[in-house]
């Protein structure tokens, strides 16, 4: 987790970033119990929103 830094504007408080194998994986994990009581354990935090969102990693040479 981090706590990111605005350029000029409002900047999230927290930032999670989880990494998968690929977009199978992803889509199982998101399916899974421990990924349910954490969407739970998230609607209790006291903030304006959320967001999420995915991509893609690849390597630049």
């Amino acid at each position: 987790m981090s706590h990111p830094r605005g350029l000029g504007g409002d900047a999230p408080y927290l930032v999670a970033e989880l990494w998968f194998d690929g977009p199978d994986v992803m889509k199982a994990a998101m399916k899974s119990p421990e990924m349910a009581e954490t969407a739970a354990h998230a609607k209790g935090f006291a903030v304006a929103s959320m967001s999420m969102f995915t991509g893609e990693v690849h390597a630049v040479s």
